[in-house]
Formats: structure tokens, C-alpha cells, sequence
């Protein structure tokens, strides 16, 4: 299950940001779609319930992607992305 979603039906949530985009380096454009190296971090950040106790900590990892998109008319589309490290 999407833990986002998981989230919600546990009524809980993150005390913050869960995700920073850090960096994004555009690499390799091709017939309408552009590759990017994109690099994140998931932040520690505690998960709390509806009254605001903390119910666990995601720890602090770094990581980088390689992402395919295209840029549409509604907006970017993702069309996948490789793990590189994290």
C-alpha cells in the first residue's frame, strides 16, 4: 500500500516536509522527453497521530535518481526513473 495513503487512513501524518529535491541536473534530451539526475533527500521526520503524538521516525536518507519526463499540456509526466544510490 502507497504510504501516503496509509497515512491518511490511520489518520496520522509527517510533523514536516517528508522529501527535499536538492538538486537537478538535466542530462540527455531526446525526442520530447529529458532525462534529469535528480537528487533527494527523505528528511527525519516524525509521523504523528491526530493528537499529535509521535507514532515513528523515518531516519534521514539521501539519494539519487535518474528521472524520464515530459513536459505535456497539463505538465510534467513522469515516465519512470533508475535508483542510482540511496
Amino acid at each position: 500500500m502507497d504510504e501516503a495513503q496509509k497515512l491518511v487512513r490511520e489518520g496520522q501524518r509527517y510533523e514536516g516536509d517528508p522529501v527535499s529535491l536538492t538538486k537537478l541536473d538535466p542530462i540527455s534530451p531526446t525526442a520530447g522527453k529529458t532525462r534529469f539526475i535528480t537528487h533527494i533527500v527523505q528528511e527525519r521526520r516524525d509521523i504523528v497521530d491526530a493528537r499529535g503524538v509521535r507514532v515513528k521516525t523515518d531516519p534521514h536518507i539521501e539519494a539519487v535518481f535518474i528521472s524520464t519526463v515530459s513536459w505535456t499540456s497539463t505538465g510534467w509526466t513522469l515516465f519512470g526513473f533508475d535508483v542510482v544510490s540511496g
